[in-house]
């Protein structure tokens, strides 16, 4: 199966791209309007691609969808004429589904064995899509990604773990959920912790909702994981099998989620997030580390926290639970140290390095509070 390496980034000002690209030598190639249409398929992704004067194709990819530069294997069919797209649209729309459609204005542009790919997405906004081809070694591709992003000045914040259609479910479902939030009578108030695995984020998180003058509720997010026996954190899963997680992301029923390597995901659901709150209650859920910049978009509302420890802390605290190898070790701490690149996107940042645990949750008790009065006074 092809393969590339791809990093795929919001883009505040689409205006200044094209002087970037040529400061590096990269060249405009093509502009055109580009058409996917989207299938619902249990493992991947499929589309038909129409580009405005070209055949259309048949494409399907599989890529992880976590933040920054990942790989994507895809195979694609090239169809002969726009009258045979239109019959295979037909066909797979009538046997599997259609799940959506995708419309963006695309500029390319190549330098070497990479394209930029400037978008312009309907319903979404401005992006930036850089793609490598590997067949000339991954470690030459990745180089090439990265000293791109880095003339371009993508940060890890800036990455986006999703493919289009993803997001634009995800924003519809968020906007169906927003418009019944300002209907209702009473609605509650959604605090939201983050950090990378180690920082004491769950901790911390059961420590609030036992505290009995905050009144939180908490709220589950899925896993695809396997459940531990005697772990008492588990409360903090739904555990449910990959398909059915697969169906929660395509259809936008989850607010935010993410892979891992070692073939876990998580994600937030808006089925456990919006009953609380349309009955007035005030709840406390974990979110997906890399994914804050996007829940600010689609939830602004939200408080937001960033649960903060040093990689020494961290490695500690992995090693002593015993959980995880040196593998799933050193991808935690590798989480762990871009987590300073969202700081700015969270409403506050608490530290709890070792023996703080105390300090830092009677601090988290007193942000809370003044958020929960300031919302009650509104």
């Amino acid at each position: 199966m092809p393969e590339n390496l791809e990093i795929k980034a919001y883009l505040a000002d689409i205006d200044t791209l094209p002087e970037a690209c040529q400061r590096i030598g990269a060249e405009l190639t093509r502009s055109f309007v580009q058409q996917d249409t989207y299938f619902h398929v249990p493992r991947g992704r499929l589309k038909i691609r129409e580009s405005s004067g070209c055949p259309p194709s048949l494409i399907a990819y599989e890529r992880i969808n976590s933040p920054g530069l990942r790989e994507s294997h895809f195979k694609m069919l090239s169809l002969q004429s726009q009258s045979d797209g239109e019959r295979l649209k037909a066909m797979l729309i009538e046997t599997i589904a259609e799940r959506g459609v995708v419309v963006k204005h695309r500029d390319v542009y190549k330098k070497d064995a990479a394209l930029i790919n400037v978008d312009a997405v309907e319903g979404l906004g401005n992006f930036l899509e850089i793609e490598v081809d590997v067949s000339g070694g991954r470690e030459a591709a990745m180089a090439a990604a990265n000293e791109i992003s880095g003339h371009l000045g993508v940060s890890l914040a800036d990455t986006v773990p999703w493919s289009y259609i993803d997001m634009l479910k995800m924003y519809e479902v968020a906007s169906a959920w927003q418009a019944k939030f300002l209907s209702a009578r009473t609605r509650g108030s959604l605090i939201l912790l983050d950090g990378a695995s180690g920082t004491g984020k769950t901790t911390l998180a059961h420590m609030l909702v036992e505290d009995e003058k905050l009144d939180l509720t908490f709220i589950p997010r899925f896993s695809t994981r396997e459940p531990r026996r005697m772990q008492g954190t588990e409360s903090e899963y739904v555990f449910v099998k990959r398909d059915e997680f697969e169906n929660l992301a395509q259809n936008g029923e989850l607010l935010e989620f993410r892979d891992f390597d070692f073939g876990m995901s998580y994600g937030l659901a808006w089925q456990h997030v919006a009953p609380p709150l349309l009955e007035g209650r005030n709840a406390l859920a974990i979110i997906n580390l890399g994914n804050v910049r996007h829940v600010k978009q689609i939830l602004p509302q939200a408080l937001t926290i960033l649960i903060h420890a040093s990689a020494d802390t961290i490695r500690e605290r992995l090693v002593r639970r015993g959980m995880n190898d040196q593998a799933q070790i050193a991808e935690r701490l590798a989480s762990a140290r871009i987590a300073d690149s969202y700081r700015p996107y969270y409403d506050h940042v608490i530290n709890n390095e070792e023996g703080m645990l105390n300090d830092a949750a009677n601090e988290l008790k007193e942000v809370i509070s003044a958020s929960l009065s300031r919302a009650r006074a509104t």
